[in-house]
């Protein structure tokens, strides 16, 4: 492990730095013998210290934090639903073989489920439905508790299941067994209805159905909280009414026929109550003093702390919790840093109110100029639990790896090539991928100066030969910079600009279709590993074009590009 990197070294040059322990720890630990080259000197670039507005009078749209928060970051701005989407085919997810399998794969059960209690003859047909939708409800329910369950999640991954099935997935997979869960309630609380309104019943009366009546209503709150409105704009309600999956069990239990309960959610609840303590017990000596805060342009934060965690790969995620910004909440933010940096660093983009009071605590003042700002004196205390498991963490798997990513969306990406730096530094021939391509949109022309140390530190460590970074800038061209037009050869690209940080920018969205082309063609034979991580509508664009390609080329040349993504809405 190398206790000092260049790549957070530069920090303190060419970015401001808003706060600092107060016991008077060094910022960064001290350098070892595996330390900082002596090429990697930093240079001094003066950044903007506050968000800038446009010439219309707008600020610059923000996006979120982390592979999981509420986030539109792509190129375009945020546009609500418009029934004109409906005619559009990009607006629908992708059908995939891999898809399609797992919802053939997730129907088998409750195909099973179905014909083995509708074929109790003994039974009226009613009582057939409700005997088949009680059973279905609770195996989704099972479901639900092994799907959100993180630690077994990763302990999976250590098999071989990853081949065949993508585990970090997990979060989709609850998804789907909840709307699974919504079918089979309703129809279930509707034959309960017609019951409860035939006065011949005379099991159900003064118009009580306990303890299903709660059950139903906290279902109820729990779907409406979930409803993707209130997901994006009130996130915290949507954290809270979550919980309410505590009071449901907790009725499930209390319904009738409680010993079918015990036999469906024993096993799964207990699996997930480890796995919580678990992850409480490991959030608790995982608290990580705080070394630096620095403060980015565009709203982004980042955050370097003490390592107390084990077992990081490349762009696997944490989820923090600082008591002093909220005492139950925990948000998602994605690990920026190396595997192999003593240092832990997490970059997030002010959106909502837990990450803007969270900068607000860390003393980060975007209003006026940071330089001008107190120093916090007093970190907050910070709780780190992880990691969790994401689609870079396989990046290595592959000799040939695309990294493509919007906005904020480029931190498991930096994490990813932080550590083929590091790896570079160590022994180059030892490598397993021998070829990374980064291509980064974004929309703000101070963006590139989050990782601007990073950038740097590969151009002058010879990384060149192996690493490609192409950036996109979407934005309203600056009139200091003048578009110019790129080498008649270039295929990534028609127009590029000047960037803040002296290299060069393509100008306008990347034609997918064609970089996917060149690669195949460049790397005939290859299995090449596509990782994603941006807003869901770009990833359905890429997404389908990768799939296209895959046809493609595995006719023309034996050539595979495998697709994996992470997304924010």
């Amino acid at each position: 492990m190398y206790s000092s990197s260049p790549l957070q070294g530069s920090a303190q040059e060419s970015l401001q730095t808003i706060a600092t322990p107060s016991n008077g720890t060094s910022q960064h630990p001290p350098s070892s013998s595996q330390g900082k080259p002596a090429r990697l000197a930093p240079l001094d670039i003066p950044i903007p210290p506050k968000l800038v507005a446009n010439k219309d009078g707008s600020l610059p749209a923000e996006a979120g934090s982390g592979s999981d928060s509420d986030v539109d970051t792509d190129c375009a701005p945020r546009r609500g639903f418009q029934w004109s989407n409906l005619a559009n085919p990009e607006f629908y997810p992708e059908i995939t073989l891999r898809r399609a399998a797992f919802f053939f794969i997730w129907t088998i059960p409750h195909i099973i489920i179905t014909a083995y209690n509708g074929s109790i003859t003994s039974n009226k047909l009613i009582d057939r439905v409700r005997l088949s939708s009680k059973n279905c409800i609770l195996f989704d329910m099972a479901s639900i508790l092994v799907f959100m369950s993180p630690t077994f999640m990763l302990l999976l991954q250590r098999t071989f299941l990853p081949r065949f099935v993508k585990l970090e997935k997990n979060i989709h997979a609850h998804k789907v067994a909840s709307y699974t869960l919504l079918f089979w309630s309703a129809l279930h609380v509707g034959i309960y209805y017609d019951r409860y309104i035939d006065a011949s019943h005379p099991k159900i009366k003064d118009g009580k159905l306990v303890p299903g009546t709660p059950l139903v209503k906290n279902l109820f709150k729990l779907f409406i909280g979930d409803v993707e409105i209130v997901r994006r704009r009130q996130f915290e309600l949507f954290y809270y009414v979550h919980h309410l999956f505590v009071v449901i069990i907790v009725f499930t239990f209390l319904h009738r026929d409680n010993q079918l309960a015990y036999k469906y959610l024993g096993g799964p609840l207990a699996l997930y109550v480890l796995d919580r303590l678990y992850r409480s017990l490991r959030s608790i000596v995982g608290k990580s003093p705080i070394r630096a805060v620095v403060q980015h342009p565009s709203g982004v934060v980042e955050i370097q702390m003490d390592k107390k965690i084990v077992g990081v790969r490349p762009g696997q995620y944490v989820k923090v919790y600082c008591p002093s910004v909220s005492m139950l909440q925990w948000h998602p933010l994605t690990i920026s840093s190396a595997p192999e940096e003593e240092l832990l660093t997490v970059h997030f983009r002010l959106e909502g109110t837990w990450t803007r009071n969270l900068a607000k605590r860390l003393g980060c003042d975007f209003d006026k100029d940071a330089r001008g700002s107190s120093v916090q004196n007093v970190m907050p205390l910070l709780y780190i639990d992880g990691p969790y498991t994401a689609p870079t963490e396989h990046f290595f798997n592959y000799e040939v790896g695309v990294l493509i990513a919007a906005g904020i969306g480029v931190t498991p990406a930096a994490s990813v090539l932080r550590s083929v730096y590091f790896q570079w530094i160590r022994d180059r021939y030892a490598m397993n991928t021998k070829k990374v391509y980064l291509f980064w949109v974004y929309r703000d022309i101070g963006t590139l100066e989050w990782f601007k140390d990073l950038l740097v530190a590969l151009d002058e460590e010879g990384l060149s030969s192996i690493v490609q970074v192409r950036t996109y800038f979407t934005g309203k061209i600056p009139d200091s910079r003048i578009p110019q037009l790129a080498p008649p050869d270039d295929k990534f690209g028609d127009q590029v600009i000047n960037t803040s940080i002296g290299t060069k920018s393509y100008v306008g969205r990347p034609d997918f279709n064609s970089i996917l082309e060149s690669l195949g063609e460049l790397h005939p034979g290859q299995r090449i590993g596509t990782f994603f991580c941006g807003p869901k509508p770009m990833a359905r664009k890429v997404r389908r074009e990768a799939h296209k390609w895959d046809g493609i080329l595995r006719k023309k040349s034996n050539t595979k590009i495998d697709f994996c993504s992470e997304t924010f809405s």
